[in-house]
């Protein structure tokens, strides 16, 4: 099998699989029953099979939509959101723009192209 190969591969150049942290998901199958039935095992260790990932930051799921990543991406706002709003009136106005910038440009910014990339695209 594949997953065989790819493990060879890495104990031929001296790097190692940890079968702990290793997932699998299974992407295109609208079917859930035939996703439950897929099973991976690697050294006689089965694989745990998860609807969703974090990868590079970003949550992926099975069915390759944005929802979990957008709801993260929501509550870490939300919770910084609460945070600015008890601090307003100790820490100087140009400080707190500065920190939401440093904190949630770049979170919003990425959060906005997912959503555009999770709206579907409607012809006329």
């Amino acid at each position: 099998m594949c997953i065989s190969k790819l493990n060879t591969w890495f104990l031929a150049n001296k790097l190692s699989l940890n079968l702990d942290k290793t997932c699998f998901s299974v992407f295109g199958v609208h079917d859930d029953n035939a996703r439950c039935k897929v099973q991976l095992r690697l050294d006689h260790v089965t694989l745990k099979h998860v609807t969703c990932c974090k990868y590079l930051g970003i949550i992926i799921d099975n069915n390759l939509t944005w929802l979990e990543h957008i709801d993260n991406v929501y509550n870490k706002i939300l919770k910084f959101t609460s945070v600015f709003y008890k601090i307003r009136h100790i820490v100087p106005y140009k400080v707190l723009v500065n920190l939401l910038f440093t904190m949630h440009l770049f979170i919003l910014t990425c959060c906005m192209a997912l959503k555009f990339m999770a709206t579907p695209i409607v012809v006329i």
